[in-house]
């Protein structure tokens, strides 16, 4: 798909603009984790147990690598920075990473199998090809909109902050049609206060 810069207006009116749909999904997983990582090592803390012992070295290591890596992503994402999927690539492959030491741990640094290695890497490399390729990370946090989109925008009518695109007499605006200029600017209104 051909992508176009934008303005942060045009990006802001597209369809796919926002933290919903898969992304949020995404971004809930990744909380989730992130608070599950924190109760374990605040409860080994508060239990008094060694942190590092050898029955529990590998998750431990696992937990802290997990809390570094998703920080920035869990912040860039809520700032709309466009920084965001660097951050989410480095936590992806971060995390991969440290799976695969984690399963050698385990294992006693014996190889065990191809699954343990390749069903990882594969929904890894999936969730890396959505955070570069997704319509809704490209417009939220790349401020690039298709082509055809962009082309129409070029003639959009401004409105608090928002650029409007519109083709003849059909106005867009995050997904929605409306067939008159002041139905769209109520619509707006409701959602702009």
């Amino acid at each position: 798909m051909a992508w176009t810069k934008v303005s942060d207006g045009v990006a802001q009116a597209y369809t796919f603009y926002g933290l919903r749909g898969w992304l949020l999904f995404f971004y809930v997983i990744v909380t989730a984790g992130f608070v599950m990582a924190c109760v374990s090592i605040t409860s080994l803390l508060i239990s008094g147990a060694p942190l590092f012992s050898e029955g529990e070295g590998g998750s431990i290591y696992l937990s802290l690598a997990y809390i570094v890596l998703t920080f920035p992503f869990l912040v860039l994402v809520r700032t709309y920075n466009s920084k965001m999927p660097h951050a989410a690539t480095a936590m992806i492959a971060g995390n991969y990473v440290f799976s695969v030491i984690d399963v050698f741990y385990r294992s006693g640094w014996q190889w065990t199998s191809w699954q343990n290695l390749a069903i990882p890497f594969i929904g890894s490399a999936l969730l890396v090809w959505y955070f570069w390729s997704s319509k809704r990370v490209n417009a939220t946090y790349r401020r690039r909109v298709p082509e055809e989109y962009a082309e129409w925008a070029e003639t959009g009518i401004p409105y608090k902050g928002f650029v409007i695109p519109h083709n003849q007499e059909i106005y867009w605006f995050r997904g929605k049609e409306f067939a008159t200029l002041e139905a769209l600017h109520q619509h707006i209104d409701k959602i702009v206060k």
